[in-house]
This record gives structure tokens, C-alpha cells and sequence, in this order.
């Protein structure tokens, strides 16, 4: 699908791009392609300003309430959804138990309670990724095992808790709740390493590589068209339109220093999103992503 506006890229990406993993006993939300939903993006991508008006009331620069933003226009203006709450928090005695990301009504399937995350894994060094604790957060404060049990263990049960249904009660649904996952990103394996992934993994996830700093060089030595991205537009494939004065994409002398800039001014900065582009008549596409972290990591 051609959609020129980056914002609508970023909103098609977070509806259908692969899941990253999966919940033991929570399905996927799955967004089959349709002409209806097809025929609403691209009439979105022909006036995007509501889109624009809406994100532009977040000024958070945190990736994950972005991207819970993206999702919550979908589903309050999304064809067949009705956003009827999101964040709801659950408290019992003045104490905050948790919250239910979304809650949603699709016209033909009912009631949905639905949590959402985006994450970005990198393989451990010297493991071979085929566990789910093999794949670390960027800040090394995550990791993909831990977000599975947390899932599993807390944030779909308390959807059966007393004071849960007691807050449901207030909407005035009259069947059964269904729950579903959004959970999407991307792994990043080790720059030249082999790699397996966790049974709970989708095998068919969007994968990077990741490499330390002083591995840059090796990485751009064959290639000559590079950009580095913001947090931001960590979703989703990249497309750069061609421009006649282009400052944002790099040569490899160019990529090489401004890794070795950022890292030399703080050697535990964090970590910089490198992408390879393919050029093509009128713009630069995506081609392969990769992670440049400290050389220190994940020992930060």
C-alpha cells in the first residue's frame, strides 16, 4: 500500500505488522486486511490532519505511549471499533492493583479487553537466543521472559478481579469480555552471530542486528547510504523522500563519526537506531535496521 504520510505509515505499521511474541493464554488481535480498512488508511493518508491533531496532544517522548496513542485513534476511529475506555486503572482501598489498557467494542465480535506493547529485544551476547531471557531491553531493564510472566501472570487475570467488574459494570455490557494482545517490535541478533529464537516468539517477527560501537565500521565498510532515526520512528520501515540539499542521510565516514561522536561525549549513552537504505527513483527505503549500542553494554 502506498501511503505518503508518515504518521499513517507509523499508524498501518502498529496495525499490521507481525506480533513480536505470544501470551500463553491470550490470543493475538488480528486486524485481517480488508478493502474497508485498506479503503480507510489511504482516506487517511489523503487528509491526515485529524491523525496529526490527535498525537500532537502527547508531548511524551516515551516510544510505548506513542505507540498506545496510534492505537487507541484506530480504535475510536477505525472501521467497525468503538474505543470505550483506555487506561482504565483498577483500585481497591486507595491502592492501584493495575489498569486494562483498552477496552473496545467491534461491531461484529463483541467486547474486547486488549493490552498493548511495543518492544525492541537484543540478543545477549554468548547466548544463543533460543530463551525468552536471552533478549534484553536497550537500558539492559527488560527483558522478554519477564514481559511474558507479567502479561500472564498480572495484567490479563486482574480482568477477573472484583473491583475490575465492578468498574466494567459502569459501561453496561451485557456478554462476555474477549482478551487479546497487541504486542509488536522488533529483536535485534548479534551483528554476525547465529541466533534461535523462543518457542513463544513469532518466527516470523521483524528482526535487526545490534552491534557495539566499535564494530561501526565494519558494518558500513560495503554499504555508502545510512540514516539514524529517532525514537519515534523507530516504528516501522523507513522512507525518505529524495530532496536537493539531503542532511539527513549519510555516508559511511559520515555514520562512522557520528557514532563515535555520540559515544565519545558520554560512553553510556544510549543506544542509536542505524538504517540502511536502499535507493530508489524518488526516495531512500529501508533495507535493514541495526542498533549501535556502548561498547561497555549490556554491562552499563
Amino acid at each position: 500500500m502506498q501511503l505518503n504520510d508518515p504518521k499513517v505509515r507509523l499508524l498501518h505499521w502498529c496495525i499490521n505488522s507481525p506480533e513480536l511474541a505470544h501470551a500463553k493464554a491470550v490470543l493475538p488481535l488480528k486486524q485481517e486486511a480488508s478493502s474497508k480498512l485498506n479503503n480507510w488508511l489511504i482516506s487517511l493518508d489523503q487528509k491526515p490532519a485529524k491523525l496529526h491533531q490527535f498525537l500532537k496532544g502527547s508531548t511524551t517522548k516515551r516510544l510505548g505511549i506513542y505507540f498506545e496513542k496510534l492505537w487507541q485513534f484506530y480504535l475510536e476511529h477505525g472501521p467497525q471499533w468503538q474505543l470505550l475506555g483506555h487506561n482504565l486503572q483498577i483500585i481497591e482501598q486507595k491502592k492501584t492493583l493495575g489498569e486494562l489498557d483498552i477496552l473496545a467494542h467491534n461491531q461484529l465480535s463483541g467486547y474486547y479487553h486488549i493490552e498493548l506493547a511495543v518492544k525492541f529485544y537484543l540478543q545477549y551476547p554468548g547466548q544463543s537466543g533460543q530463551e525468552c531471557q536471552h533478549w534484553i531491553g536497550p537500558q539492559t531493564r527488560d527483558q522478554l521472559d519477564i514481559k511474558l510472566k507479567t502479561l500472564n501472570k498480572r495484567q490479563f487475570p486482574i480482568l477477573h478481579h472484583d473491583q475490575t467488574q465492578e468498574l466494567l459494570s459502569s459501561f453496561n455490557i451485557d456478554q462476555a469480555i474477549q482478551q487479546r494482545l497487541v504486542l509488536k517490535g522488533y529483536l535485534f541478533h548479534q551483528f554476525q552471530h547465529a541466533y534461535l529464537l523462543p518457542i513463544d516468539v513469532n518466527h516470523q517477527c521483524n528482526i535487526g542486528q545490534w552491534l557495539h560501537q566499535k564494530n561501526i565500521s565494519a558494518l558500513t565498510q560495503d554499504h555508502d547510504t545510512w540514516a539514524f532515526i529517532e525514537k519515534q520512528q523507530w516504528l516501522g520501515p523507513l522512507v525518505l523522500p529524495k530532496v536537493k540539499d539531503d542532511h539527513v542521510t549519510m555516508c559511511s565516514a559520515m555514520a562512522n563519526q557520528f557514532v563515535q561522536d555520540h559515544f565519545s561525549a558520554k560512553p553510556n549513552n544510549h543506544a542509536l537506531m542505524l538504517i540502511k537504505l536502499n535507493e530508489k527513483p524518488d526516495t531512500y527505503e529501508e533495507q535493514t535496521r541495526y542498533l549501535i549500542v556502548s561498547n561497555a553494554w549490556p554491562n552499563l
